[in-house]
């Protein structure tokens, strides 16, 4: 199974990772880190055995585009809901 592992390197900043296109939203304390584990009942060769996902780095998160569905884990294998660490006082508009 493909595994994507990603940190947040920050001291003081909280980001965001998104899973694209289901809009899951996933927050990084400083010092966390995912990992992003794909299902490998996807149709790799479609995309020429590309790995199945594309990153963008945002100012304030990642943005991670998956064409499988995926698992979000913290760095001990624990599944992590949608939603993981969102800040209570978050203000959506």
């Amino acid at each position: 199974m493909p595994k994507l592992m990603l940190s947040n390197p920050f001291v003081e900043k909280t980001i965001t990772v998104w899973l694209e296109p289901w809009g899951r939203d996933y927050w990084m304390r400083p010092g966390d880190v995912f990992i992003v584990e794909f299902d490998e009942g996807g149709d790799s060769e479609q995309d020429n055995g590309a790995p199945p996902f594309e990153i963008s780095w945002l100012d304030n998160g990642i943005t991670v585009a998956v064409l499988v569905e995926s698992t979000v884990r913290d760095r001990n294998g624990v599944e992590l809901d949608c939603g993981h660490q969102r800040p209570i006082d978050l203000d959506w508009q």
